[in-house]
């Protein structure tokens, strides 16, 4: 679906699942990056950005995706997502 609609976001976010399940953590920071610009409003975006950075052990960048998407959606895993970077910063 990629090849026909490069920017098709549901396709994109399983994309940026896979690659955190397969530890291609900077790809999908950069696959998240791309759902953000695409649909600057979806939480989604920035919490898989987060997923990524927390995975890369960048809990500040983490922190700091997960509370956008906060902003923009809050919900109980959002919260849970930036209590664990925050408890990893030793906040």
């Amino acid at each position: 679906m990629l090849e026909i609609e490069p920017y098709y976001v549901p396709a994109l976010v399983i994309m940026t699942g896979l690659e955190l399940m397969s530890n291609q953590h900077e790809r999908a920071r950069v696959r998240a990056q791309e759902i953000q610009k695409i649909e600057p409003d979806l939480s989604l975006g920035f919490q898989l950005a987060g997923d990524a950075q927390l995975a890369n052990e960048d809990c500040v960048r983490a922190a700091e995706a997960y509370g956008k998407a906060w902003d923009l959606e809050p919900s109980a895993v959002v919260a849970i997502k930036q209590s664990k970077a925050l408890y990893r910063l030793g906040k």
